[in-house]
């Protein structure tokens, strides 16, 4: 017997959303995925941001963290933070999803707060990804238990 907590990331129980799709929300209620997660042996639950404004709504912080603690779903991960990094219109979503993320975060007691890297294969500028990932990091740290996790690079070319 493993003596490791697994965590469910949220495609793991989303059944039939689409990854790719303009709309990623799960057709699975959060309280069936979590008795779901927790039955298959997770101990952790991995909830996307779309996902995440759905169960706000139907049960709110308090219950959110209510049906995760009901599953021994200790390990809580958000996802997903992208044009952390941007500026203009990109920045401005990124900035209000960062808020949803963050907010829920310290809600939830989440460990990890998943970000993700330019896919749109545009440049990389070292010193601006740097600077915006310390920014980060500190609101994060400033939440609590939130730290910046995956980040994942996508296509981007490092420019100096």
């Amino acid at each position: 017997m493993h003596t490791e907590d697994l965590l469910a990331t949220c495609w793991t129980t989303a059944g039939a959303a689409d990854p790719a799709g303009a709309d990623q929300r799960s057709p699975l209620g959060l309280r069936e995925r979590a008795e779901a997660a927790s039955a298959a042996g997770f101990r952790g639950f991995g909830l996307l941001h779309a996902d995440l404004l759905v169960a706000e709504r139907e049960h709110g912080l308090a219950g959110i963290r209510s049906i995760f603690e009901d599953d021994g779903l200790a390990h809580i991960e958000l996802e997903a933070l992208a044009g952390w990094w941007a500026d203009g219109p990109r920045r401005a979503a990124s900035d209000a999803v960062r808020h949803d993320l963050l907010r829920a975060a310290e809600a939830l007691g989440a460990h990890h707060l998943k970000i993700h890297g330019d896919v749109e294969d545009g440049p990389l500028h070292l010193d601006t990804w740097a600077g915006e990932f310390a920014a980060l990091a500190a609101q994060a740290d400033a939440v609590g238990r939130a730290w910046p996790s995956s980040p994942v690079t996508g296509w981007s070319r490092p420019v100096r």
